[in-house]
C-alpha cells in the first residue's frame, strides 16, 4: 500500500510539473490542485478533473507557442480511458481485467504527459515568462517571439519559406471565412 502511494505521488508530481511549466494564462487549474486526488473518495472523481484540466492547459500552451498540431489530444483520450477502466475495475469477476487494462493506460498517460511537459520545459522566448537571461541570445536585439522551425517549412534545400498550412484552426469555417493573420 505504501509503495502504491509513493508511485501515485510521483505521478501527481508529473501532472503538477506539467501545469507549472504552462504559462498562468494557459492553465485551467493551478498546479497544486492535482494533489486533491490523494483525498480518499474525492480522488476517484478528482482524477477525471485532473485529466481534463491538464489536457486543456497543455493544449492552450501549445497553441500559444504555435506548436499545436491538428488531431493532438494532449493525453485526454488515454487519460480518460485510464480513469474509466480504473473505475470499472471495482466490478466483481471481470474487474481485474479492467484494472490491468487501466494500469497499462495509466502508464501510457504518464509517459505522454511527461513527454509533453518536457517539450515545454524551456520558457517561451520573447515573452515575460522567462525570468532568467539566456546568454546565447545576448547579441540579438530582436525581442519578437520566436517559433520553432518546422522540418516541412523548407523545400528541397531552398531557403525560401513555403506557405504554411493553416492547420491550427479547429473550426469548420472555409479558408476564405477565416481571419487573416
Amino acid at each position: 500500500m505504501l509503495i502504491g502511494l509513493v508511485i501515485n505521488i510521483f505521478f501527481l508530481l508529473t501532472l503538477s510539473k506539467a501545469l507549472h511549466r504552462c504559462h498562468p494564462d494557459s492553465r485551467t487549474m493551478e498546479p497544486g490542485m492535482v494533489w486533491l486526488a490523494l483525498i480518499p473518495l474525492v480522488g476517484i472523481a478528482w482524477i477525471f478533473v485532473n485529466v481534463l484540466r491538464v489536457a486543456e492547459s497543455l493544449r492552450n500552451e501549445f497553441r500559444y507557442r504555435r506548436w499545436h498540431r491538428r488531431g493532438e489530444d494532449y493525453g485526454y483520450g488515454i487519460g480518460l480511458a485510464y480513469c474509466c477502466l480504473m473505475l470499472a475495475s471495482i466490478i466483481p469477476y471481470c474487474g481485474s481485467l479492467f484494472g490491468l487494462a487501466g494500469l497499462v493506460c495509466w502508464i501510457m498517460y504518464w509517459v505522454k504527459i511527461a513527454n509533453l511537459s518536457r517539450q515545454i520545459e524551456r520558457p517561451y522566448r520573447g515573452s515575460d515568462w522567462d525570468d532568467e537571461e539566456d546568454d546565447e541570445y545576448d547579441d540579438d536585439d530582436d525581442d519578437r517571439p520566436r517559433r520553432r522551425a518546422r522540418d516541412d517549412e523548407y523545400d528541397d534545400g531552398d531557403d525560401r519559406p513555403r506557405r504554411r498550412d493553416r492547420d491550427d484552426y479547429d473550426d469548420d469555417r472555409k479558408p476564405w471565412d477565416r481571419p487573416r493573420r
